[in-house]
């Protein structure tokens, strides 16, 4: 795949997961957590290298009690409705390089949605001290990528059942 080719992926994958930061962030503003919840804006780079003068500042902003940060948005390809059909005993985070945004807002956490917005995988920062490195092959971009990974079993780790009308049901 040629710089073209590799840049017009990269932006309808950027395109459809909007998608998920909309269920997302209607989630999180209809659970009442937080005071404000806002969709971050993102720019698309006219070519691939001008992707980091692009690069966002992340998916969603939340505020709570006056101060106010950046959640992260994922879609999972796999299928689980909660923790104990979640098909992997770990979970990516996101790509290494990702994780820390030094431009922008403090991080919060991560949410990772699973494809039928059924479920959603909350990662609070809190939890990073469990957080650890691990390469893998990127299943979008078939390459072997370095990525931040924790275990589903660890204590912070929330599965959000969401319900009719984007409304959390039942947390595990």
């Amino acid at each position: 795949m040629n710089d073209q080719e590799t840049h017009v992926k990269f932006l309808k994958n950027l395109d459809k997961s909007q998608t998920a930061v909309a269920f997302v962030a209607r989630v999180l503003d209809k659970s009442g957590w937080y005071d404000d919840v806002r969709i971050l804006s993102y720019r698309k780079a006219p070519t691939r290298n001008q992707w980091q003068q692009y690069s966002d500042q992340g998916d969603i902003q939340v505020a709570y009690m006056g101060d106010v940060m950046r959640v992260e948005v994922k879609e999972n390809s796999a299928h689980f409705t909660g923790r104990k059909d979640y098909p992997f005993k770990n979970i990516i985070v996101d790509e290494n390089y990702k994780i820390e945004k030094p431009d922008s807002l403090p991080l919060i956490g991560y949410y990772i949605a699973n494809k039928q917005h059924t479920c959603i995988i909350e990662i609070p920062v809190s939890t990073k001290e469990y957080w650890f490195n691990k390469k893998a092959k990127d299943s979008v971009w078939g390459k072997l990528k370095n990525f931040v990974w924790i275990s589903k079993y660890v204590e912070g780790i929330k599965f959000l059942i969401i319900g009719k009308d984007d409304e959390i049901e039942r947390i595990e």
